[in-house]
């Protein structure tokens, strides 16, 4: 009874539309392509390594029931980083943190490519790199904010994250295509620890 009859929605009549000038000062900065390039690969090889810990255990020997434990504690860990996140957060700059995640999660790809057991150990790998992934996932909603502000964040995130989600997709199939080609998936960990480590050093530039 107590609502006017006609609504009027003054944030909307009050919002300007980004020009394609303002969007492309920060879509096409260097940086910014830089970053995106570097998230992008992160995001990739973490997501194809984690997502198919079970055949990659398996291969170093462990039965399927505990290969699959393993991937419930590879989420386990994903969570447990999101909740370390805001603590690094607070004791590191943008830049320092982007490299720290993406430097953490490369030694994590390494070790489960080369590291053939006990399982415990590999295991216990795969948490933390699963928690490395966690904080990824933090990182990157932020990542735009953070450098550019938050003018025009919804139409520059949209930019921002396009590879990204592709690469998300991409992740679960890709995996195991690659272990198929490079012959097993401990070699698909050695060649996605390789892109990790170079936008490790793409990140050091953003």
């Amino acid at each position: 009874f107590f609502l006017n009859r006609t609504w009027t929605d003054e944030a909307s009549a009050s919002a300007v539309k980004p020009s394609r000038a303002e969007l492309r000062q920060v879509t096409r900065d260097p940086r910014f392509i830089t970053l995106q390039i570097a998230v992008a690969i992160a995001t990739f090889t973490l997501f194809a390594v984690t997502i198919n810990i079970i055949p990659l255990i398996i291969e170093r020997g462990a039965a399927y029931s505990l290969a699959a434990i393993a991937l419930g504690l590879v989420g386990f860990g994903q969570v447990a980083g999101r909740f370390g996140y805001p603590s690094l957060e607070r004791h590191t700059s943008t830049r320092a943190r982007t490299v720290i995640l993406f430097a953490s999660g490369a030694v994590g790809l390494w070790l489960l490519a080369f590291v053939s057991g006990p399982i415990w150990l590999l295991i216990g790998i795969a948490m933390l790199t699963g928690g490395v992934r966690g904080c990824m996932t933090l990182l990157q909603a932020t990542a735009v904010s953070d450098r550019w502000g938050t003018k025009n964040f919804g139409a520059i995130n949209g930019v921002f994250v396009a590879p990204i989600t592709a690469g998300t997709a991409l992740a679960p199939v890709a995996g195991p295509a690659l272990a198929g080609v490079l012959g097993g998936y401990p070699m698909m960990a050695v060649a996605m620890a390789g892109l990790l480590t170079l936008a490790t050093l793409l990140s050091a530039r953003t």
